[in-house]
């Protein structure tokens, strides 16, 4: 029910429609969408982690000299452990 109610404010305001649609809908809105940003940044640092910690030597060191990924928080601590929220459907 919730999502279909942010399927309509997003229609409404993409269409540039504001008609029925309250600063409240709206804050919560960006509220939801930041917390799926984070979700998004969470999920991408744990598969720059596992992609890291999949690559043989040989691919890692040809990585590292490249110079991709070398200033990625997740790829260079690419051996902590994994964060899995316990409040996520």
């Amino acid at each position: 029910m919730q999502y279909k109610r942010h399927v309509r404010v997003v229609l409404l305001v993409s269409a540039g429609v504001l008609v029925g649609v309250s600063s409240e809908d709206l804050l919560r809105l960006q509220a939801d969408i930041q917390v799926l940003q984070r979700r998004i940044i969470d999920d991408e640092c744990g598969l720059a982690k596992l992609d890291e910690r999949t690559l043989t030597a040989a691919r890692r060191d040809a990585r590292i000299k490249s110079g991709v990924g070398n200033d990625d928080p997740c790829r260079l601590n690419f051996e902590s452990p994994l964060r899995l929220p316990d409040n996520r459907p």
